[in-house]
């Protein structure tokens, strides 16, 4: 009897050790996966970072900018809100490439990039749109309205300088989106039109329609 009382206690703590020691493996096994799964959502963010912005200016791209001014689009038809839309290059970029070399020219892009998104609302829509043109979706704005702030940002940057010496302006083509017949594609198209006839115009100056 005394004997089946000491196995029992044996196999109790035997059973006991093994339990522990599952445990323990069981904690290290779901420690694991929380740092796998830690790790792969930081490497999904990452990814997605990587897809929607651009990788010079910080700001985003052009595939970022389709996917959510067409969401913009929609809800501002729901809300029956003025939507306005503005195309903006840089004028002679080519030249100053030419002229100051690649390194100077990014830094222009770089600087225009900057200065526009420190002017910028948070529902606008800012976006590196291909070289040296952007594209700015600005909701709750009339065509008036855009105008003048496209106004303002061609002043200052007529007023910036790179490199201590360097002066570059931009152009910019305005729309305001009819909303009721008017996709986003053809709003883009009117935009580029006006655009067209700012730099036919002599350049550094906004052109709306």
């Amino acid at each position: 009897m005394h004997n089946t009382k000491t196995e029992n206690k044996t196999n109790y703590s035997i059973l006991l050790k093994k339990y522990e020691q599952l445990k323990r493996r069981h904690q290290k096994i779901i420690k694991r996966s929380d740092n796998q799964a830690k790790r792969l959502f930081e490497l999904n963010q990452k990814l997605k970072k990587m897809a929607y912005i651009d990788s010079m200016t910080g700001i985003y791209n052009r595939r970022y900018f389709f996917e959510t001014a067409t969401n913009m689009v929609e809800f501002a038809k729901r809300e029956n809100i003025p939507l306005s839309l503005a195309i903006i290059d840089i004028d002679k970029f080519k030249k100053i490439n030419d002229t100051y070399g690649h390194d100077i020219g990014d830094h222009v892009i770089k600087m225009l990039a900057s200065l526009i998104i420190d002017m910028i609302e948070a529902n606008d829509i800012f976006a590196r749109f291909g070289g040296e043109e952007f594209i700015l979706m600005l909701p709750e704005r009339t065509l008036q309205q855009a105008y003048l702030f496209l106004e303002q940002i061609r002043e200052i940057t007529q007023e910036c300088t790179v490199d201590q010496k360097i002066n570059f302006t931009i152009s910019t083509g305005v729309v305001e989106m009819t909303l009721e017949n008017e996709t986003l594609q053809k709003a883009i198209k009117r935009a580029d039109l006006n655009l067209y006839e700012a730099k036919e115009q002599g350049r550094n100056r906004v052109i709306y329609s």
